[in-house]
Protein backbone atom coordinates (compact mmCIF):
# COMPACT_ATOMS: atom_id res chain seq x y z
CA UNK A 1 0.00 0.00 0.00
CA UNK A 2 0.70 3.48 -0.32
CA UNK A 3 3.34 5.62 1.91
CA UNK A 4 0.39 8.18 2.19
CA UNK A 5 0.33 9.71 5.63
CA UNK A 6 -3.64 10.48 6.10
CA UNK A 7 -3.54 13.51 7.59
CA UNK A 8 -1.73 14.88 4.69
CA UNK A 9 -4.36 13.94 2.08
CA UNK A 10 -6.36 17.13 4.49
CA UNK A 11 -4.34 19.33 2.84
CA UNK A 12 -5.44 19.04 -0.52
CA UNK A 13 -9.07 19.76 -0.12
CA UNK A 14 -7.94 22.82 2.11
CA UNK A 15 -7.04 24.61 -1.18
CA UNK A 16 -9.21 27.45 -2.97
CA UNK A 17 -8.82 26.47 -6.70
CA UNK A 18 -10.27 28.09 -9.26
CA UNK A 19 -8.64 29.77 -12.33
CA UNK A 20 -8.72 31.39 -15.70
CA UNK A 21 -6.67 29.57 -18.86
CA UNK A 22 -7.54 32.24 -21.82
CA UNK A 23 -11.09 31.72 -22.22
CA UNK A 24 -11.95 28.74 -19.82
CA UNK A 25 -12.75 29.50 -16.34
CA UNK A 26 -12.13 26.25 -14.07
CA UNK A 27 -13.70 26.57 -10.38
CA UNK A 28 -13.26 23.20 -8.35
CA UNK A 29 -16.10 22.45 -5.51
CA UNK A 30 -13.64 20.27 -4.10
CA UNK A 31 -10.55 18.56 -5.34
CA UNK A 32 -9.39 15.70 -2.39
CA UNK A 33 -7.59 12.76 -1.70
CA UNK A 34 -9.46 9.67 -0.07
CA UNK A 35 -7.25 7.36 2.02
CA UNK A 36 -9.61 5.51 4.20
CA UNK A 37 -11.86 2.14 4.37
CA UNK A 38 -14.81 3.66 4.29
CA UNK A 39 -16.63 6.24 2.42
CA UNK A 40 -17.40 9.71 3.26
CA UNK A 41 -21.05 9.91 1.74
CA UNK A 42 -22.21 6.16 1.37
CA UNK A 43 -25.79 7.01 0.32
CA UNK A 44 -27.33 8.11 -2.74
CA UNK A 45 -26.61 11.49 -4.04
CA UNK A 46 -25.78 13.70 -7.36
CA UNK A 47 -23.89 16.98 -7.50
CA UNK A 48 -24.32 19.75 -9.58
CA UNK A 49 -20.87 19.36 -11.60
CA UNK A 50 -19.03 17.00 -12.91
CA UNK A 51 -17.36 14.86 -10.61
CA UNK A 52 -14.26 13.03 -11.52
CA UNK A 53 -12.74 10.29 -9.43
CA UNK A 54 -9.59 8.73 -9.82
CA UNK A 55 -8.53 5.55 -7.94
CA UNK A 56 -4.55 5.04 -7.08
CA UNK A 57 -4.58 2.35 -4.50
CA UNK A 58 -7.41 -0.61 -3.49
CA UNK A 59 -10.90 -0.98 -4.48
CA UNK A 60 -13.94 1.28 -4.81
CA UNK A 61 -17.76 0.08 -6.54
CA UNK A 62 -20.33 3.20 -8.20
CA UNK A 63 -23.24 1.84 -7.98
CA UNK A 64 -25.92 3.56 -10.87
CA UNK A 65 -29.46 3.09 -11.64
CA UNK A 66 -29.48 -0.23 -13.44
CA UNK A 67 -25.55 -0.25 -13.63
CA UNK A 68 -22.42 -1.00 -10.90
CA UNK A 69 -19.13 -0.12 -12.10
CA UNK A 70 -16.11 -1.34 -10.01
CA UNK A 71 -13.37 1.02 -10.34
CA UNK A 72 -9.64 -0.44 -10.55
CA UNK A 73 -6.20 0.78 -9.52
CA UNK A 74 -4.97 3.70 -12.77
CA UNK A 75 -8.61 4.02 -13.60
CA UNK A 76 -10.87 7.37 -13.43
CA UNK A 77 -14.78 7.61 -13.84
CA UNK A 78 -16.16 10.43 -14.87
CA UNK A 79 -19.68 11.26 -14.01
CA UNK A 80 -22.00 13.72 -15.50
CA UNK A 81 -24.24 16.84 -13.59
CA UNK A 82 -27.32 15.36 -11.54
CA UNK A 83 -26.19 11.76 -12.11
CA UNK A 84 -27.49 9.86 -9.09
CA UNK A 85 -24.92 7.01 -7.67
CA UNK A 86 -23.66 5.14 -4.70
CA UNK A 87 -20.01 4.64 -3.24
CA UNK A 88 -19.39 1.12 -1.66
CA UNK A 89 -16.53 0.07 -0.38
CA UNK A 90 -16.99 -4.07 -0.56
CA UNK A 91 -13.46 -5.07 0.31
CA UNK A 92 -13.95 -2.93 3.95
CA UNK A 93 -9.73 -2.38 3.04
CA UNK A 94 -8.46 1.15 2.88
CA UNK A 95 -8.42 2.84 -0.43
CA UNK A 96 -6.44 5.98 -1.81
CA UNK A 97 -9.14 7.94 -4.30
CA UNK A 98 -8.72 11.74 -5.71
CA UNK A 99 -12.17 13.30 -6.39
CA UNK A 100 -12.67 16.32 -8.47
CA UNK A 101 -15.63 18.54 -8.38
CA UNK A 102 -15.19 20.75 -11.00
CA UNK A 103 -17.37 23.29 -13.01
CA UNK A 104 -15.54 24.80 -16.63
CA UNK A 105 -17.26 27.77 -18.19
CA UNK A 106 -16.38 29.19 -21.51
CA UNK A 107 -16.21 32.90 -21.31
CA UNK A 108 -16.01 33.84 -24.72
CA UNK A 109 -16.23 32.09 -28.10
CA UNK A 110 -12.81 29.80 -27.95
CA UNK A 111 -12.39 26.72 -29.77
CA UNK A 112 -10.23 24.68 -27.35
CA UNK A 113 -12.59 26.29 -24.70
CA UNK A 114 -15.34 25.11 -26.45
CA UNK A 115 -13.96 21.58 -27.32
CA UNK A 116 -13.17 20.43 -22.91
CA UNK A 117 -16.68 21.60 -21.89
CA UNK A 118 -18.50 20.00 -24.57
CA UNK A 119 -16.40 16.81 -24.04
CA UNK A 120 -17.46 16.76 -19.89
CA UNK A 121 -21.16 17.33 -20.83
CA UNK A 122 -22.07 13.98 -21.06
CA UNK A 123 -24.48 12.27 -19.15
CA UNK A 124 -23.73 8.40 -19.14
CA UNK A 125 -20.78 7.55 -17.08
CA UNK A 126 -17.44 6.85 -18.25
CA UNK A 127 -14.89 4.55 -17.50
CA UNK A 128 -10.97 4.30 -18.74
CA UNK A 129 -7.68 3.94 -17.52
CA UNK A 130 -4.85 6.87 -16.99
CA UNK A 131 -1.64 6.65 -18.65
CA UNK A 132 0.99 6.38 -16.03
CA UNK A 133 2.29 10.23 -16.22
CA UNK A 134 -1.12 11.22 -15.76
CA UNK A 135 -1.62 9.31 -12.74
CA UNK A 136 1.48 10.38 -11.31
CA UNK A 137 0.11 14.56 -11.72
CA UNK A 138 -2.35 13.13 -8.91
CA UNK A 139 -0.14 12.12 -6.42
CA UNK A 140 2.49 15.15 -7.10
CA UNK A 141 -0.83 17.83 -6.45
CA UNK A 142 -0.80 15.36 -2.88
CA UNK A 143 2.78 15.99 -2.72
CA UNK A 144 2.83 19.74 -3.77
CA UNK A 145 -0.51 20.49 -1.12
CA UNK A 146 1.75 19.05 1.60
CA UNK A 147 5.43 20.35 1.21
CA UNK A 148 3.96 23.95 0.10
CA UNK A 149 7.18 24.90 -1.38
CA UNK A 150 6.76 28.27 -3.71
CA UNK A 151 4.99 27.89 -6.89
CA UNK A 152 2.57 24.64 -5.31
CA UNK A 153 -0.17 26.38 -5.92
CA UNK A 154 0.46 27.45 -9.48
CA UNK A 155 2.07 23.47 -10.15
CA UNK A 156 -1.18 22.67 -9.03
CA UNK A 157 -3.33 24.24 -11.45
CA UNK A 158 -1.36 23.33 -13.74
CA UNK A 159 -1.60 19.85 -12.87
CA UNK A 160 -5.19 19.88 -13.21
CA UNK A 161 -5.56 21.19 -16.14
CA UNK A 162 -3.39 18.65 -17.48
CA UNK A 163 -5.43 15.87 -15.75
CA UNK A 164 -8.60 17.57 -17.33
CA UNK A 165 -7.28 17.59 -21.07
CA UNK A 166 -6.18 14.25 -21.17
CA UNK A 167 -9.48 13.27 -19.92
CA UNK A 168 -11.39 15.11 -22.47
CA UNK A 169 -9.31 13.77 -25.10
CA UNK A 170 -10.41 10.36 -23.91
CA UNK A 171 -13.89 10.99 -23.46
CA UNK A 172 -13.88 12.68 -27.33
CA UNK A 173 -11.57 9.60 -28.50
CA UNK A 174 -8.78 12.10 -28.93
CA UNK A 175 -9.92 13.80 -32.18
CA UNK A 176 -7.65 16.03 -34.56
CA UNK A 177 -7.68 19.38 -33.64
CA UNK A 178 -9.69 20.85 -36.93
CA UNK A 179 -9.57 24.59 -35.64
CA UNK A 180 -6.48 27.14 -36.26
CA UNK A 181 -4.95 29.14 -33.47
CA UNK A 182 -2.65 32.09 -33.35
CA UNK A 183 0.62 31.71 -34.51
CA UNK A 184 4.25 33.37 -34.31
CA UNK A 185 5.01 35.20 -37.18
CA UNK A 186 8.82 35.88 -38.37
CA UNK A 187 10.20 39.40 -39.13
CA UNK A 188 9.34 38.94 -42.11
CA UNK A 189 6.25 37.64 -42.23
CA UNK A 190 5.08 41.02 -40.19
CA UNK A 191 7.00 42.77 -43.08
CA UNK A 192 5.46 41.27 -45.50
CA UNK A 193 1.96 42.13 -44.25
CA UNK A 194 2.82 46.06 -43.56
CA UNK A 195 4.17 46.05 -47.22
CA UNK A 196 0.82 44.40 -48.51
CA UNK A 197 -1.04 46.72 -45.96
CA UNK A 198 0.80 49.84 -47.67
CA UNK A 199 0.63 48.75 -51.37
CA UNK A 200 -2.90 48.36 -50.98
CA UNK A 201 -3.40 52.10 -49.32
CA UNK A 202 -1.53 53.96 -51.11
CA UNK A 203 -2.49 55.76 -54.10
CA UNK A 204 -1.33 54.04 -57.65
CA UNK A 205 0.90 56.84 -59.05
CA UNK A 206 2.63 56.87 -55.61
CA UNK A 207 3.59 53.14 -55.29
CA UNK A 208 7.47 52.92 -56.14
CA UNK A 209 9.55 50.07 -55.03
CA UNK A 210 11.61 53.20 -53.44
CA UNK A 211 8.92 54.43 -51.68
CA UNK A 212 7.90 50.85 -49.99
CA UNK A 213 11.36 51.03 -49.09
CA UNK A 214 11.61 54.37 -47.54
CA UNK A 215 8.12 53.68 -45.66
CA UNK A 216 9.72 50.40 -44.16
CA UNK A 217 13.03 51.75 -43.66
CA UNK A 218 14.60 49.32 -45.87
CA UNK A 219 17.05 48.94 -48.19
CA UNK A 220 15.31 48.44 -52.14
CA UNK A 221 17.28 45.00 -51.99
CA UNK A 222 15.86 44.00 -48.47
CA UNK A 223 11.89 45.26 -49.90
CA UNK A 224 12.46 42.50 -52.90
CA UNK A 225 13.67 39.81 -50.99
CA UNK A 226 10.95 40.13 -48.51
CA UNK A 227 8.31 40.14 -51.38
CA UNK A 228 10.30 37.38 -53.75
CA UNK A 229 10.49 35.10 -50.42
CA UNK A 230 6.86 35.91 -48.56
CA UNK A 231 5.11 35.81 -52.26
CA UNK A 232 7.04 34.56 -54.95
CA UNK A 233 7.05 37.54 -56.95
CA UNK A 234 8.85 40.74 -57.22
CA UNK A 235 7.59 43.75 -56.00
CA UNK A 236 6.84 45.27 -59.13
CA UNK A 237 4.52 42.72 -59.68
CA UNK A 238 2.49 43.28 -56.65
CA UNK A 239 2.85 46.80 -57.74
CA UNK A 240 1.21 45.95 -60.97
CA UNK A 241 -1.64 43.73 -59.51
CA UNK A 242 -3.20 46.21 -57.46
CA UNK A 243 -3.05 48.95 -60.43
CA UNK A 244 -4.77 46.85 -62.48
CA UNK A 245 -7.55 46.03 -59.97
CA UNK A 246 -8.10 49.53 -59.37
CA UNK A 247 -8.03 50.22 -63.32
CA UNK A 248 -10.73 47.51 -63.58
CA UNK A 249 -12.67 49.64 -61.14
CA UNK A 250 -12.30 52.81 -62.64
CA UNK A 251 -12.90 51.47 -66.26
CA UNK A 252 -16.32 50.76 -64.71
CA UNK A 253 -17.32 54.08 -63.81
CA UNK A 254 -18.17 55.97 -68.06
CA UNK A 255 -17.56 59.33 -66.11
CA UNK A 256 -13.55 59.02 -66.24
CA UNK A 257 -11.65 58.64 -69.86
CA UNK A 258 -9.13 56.31 -70.50
CA UNK A 259 -6.29 59.27 -70.15
CA UNK A 260 -7.53 60.03 -66.81
CA UNK A 261 -7.55 56.55 -65.61
CA UNK A 262 -3.94 56.85 -66.64
CA UNK A 263 -3.48 59.18 -65.23
CA UNK A 264 -4.56 58.54 -62.02
CA UNK A 265 -2.86 55.17 -61.71
CA UNK A 266 0.84 57.07 -62.59
CA UNK A 267 1.48 56.39 -66.16
CA UNK A 268 3.64 59.06 -68.42
CA UNK A 269 0.73 58.72 -70.89
CA UNK A 270 -2.28 56.91 -72.07
CA UNK A 271 -0.40 54.90 -74.58
CA UNK A 272 1.61 53.11 -71.80
CA UNK A 273 -1.27 52.91 -69.36
CA UNK A 274 -2.75 50.45 -72.80
CA UNK A 275 -0.13 48.54 -73.15
CA UNK A 276 -0.05 47.63 -69.86
CA UNK A 277 -3.44 46.51 -69.75
CA UNK A 278 -3.19 44.71 -72.26
CA UNK A 279 -0.40 42.76 -71.62
CA UNK A 280 -2.16 41.89 -67.87
CA UNK A 281 -5.52 41.52 -69.69
CA UNK A 282 -5.38 40.37 -73.25
CA UNK A 283 -7.46 43.23 -74.49
CA UNK A 284 -7.05 47.09 -74.46
CA UNK A 285 -8.71 49.32 -71.77
CA UNK A 286 -11.43 50.78 -73.96
CA UNK A 287 -12.61 47.07 -75.71
CA UNK A 288 -12.42 45.85 -72.07
CA UNK A 289 -15.26 48.89 -70.98
CA UNK A 290 -17.01 47.87 -73.91
CA UNK A 291 -16.83 44.26 -72.62
CA UNK A 292 -18.68 44.73 -69.42
CA UNK A 293 -20.89 47.64 -70.46
CA UNK A 294 -24.23 45.21 -71.30
CA UNK A 295 -23.90 43.85 -67.45
CA UNK A 296 -24.41 47.01 -66.58
CA UNK A 297 -27.51 47.48 -68.45
CA UNK A 298 -31.05 46.10 -67.96
CA UNK A 299 -32.61 43.57 -69.78
CA UNK A 300 -35.74 46.12 -70.52
CA UNK A 301 -33.30 49.03 -71.25
CA UNK A 302 -31.21 46.19 -73.93
CA UNK A 303 -34.89 45.52 -75.91
CA UNK A 304 -35.65 49.25 -76.75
Amino acid sequence: MSNVNPEDVKNLEKLDISFQLDHLLLEAEWFRAVYAAEVPNPEWHFHKNVEIHYLHEGSIAFQFEGDRILLRPGQVIVIGPYVSHQLINETGQRHLRFVLNVSLTRLQEDPEAAFIQAAFERKAPAVFLLPQEIQALFIECLQEATEKVSGYLSIIKLNLMRILWEIARSLSQSPKAEYSVSQKYSLDDRRSFTISEYIENTPPDQLFVSSIAKYMNLSEKQVQRIVKRQFGVTVKRLISDVKLKKAKELLKDPSYSIRQISDILGFANEQYFNRFFKQNEGMPPGKYRKSIEPSSVSPSKRKK
